[in-house]
């Protein structure tokens, strides 16, 4: 999954219940879904007193977005 690159171990569970590894039009909708959300999460961590975990989630899927994974 695009969104969990440096944790395989998330990916593989995450294959294992979905049933097998993404196609490339599910990563496509991963990657947009993640585009719609990244706006979404910033608002609500800077209408909750800047909340550092938020604000880090939407830096790393940004940069994810702006540089994909290849493997994933």
């Amino acid at each position: 999954m695009q969104l969990t690159p440096h944790r395989p171990d998330l990916r593989a569970v995450f294959a294992s219940g979905y049933g097998h590894e993404l196609g490339a039009e599910e990563r496509s909708a991963c990657r947009a879904w993640a585009a719609i959300d990244c706006p979404a999460a910033l608002r609500r961590a800077l209408d909750h007193h800047r909340d550092e975990e938020v604000i880090g989630y939407a830096r790393t899927v940004l940069d994810l977005l702006r540089h994909p994974n290849p493997v994933a």
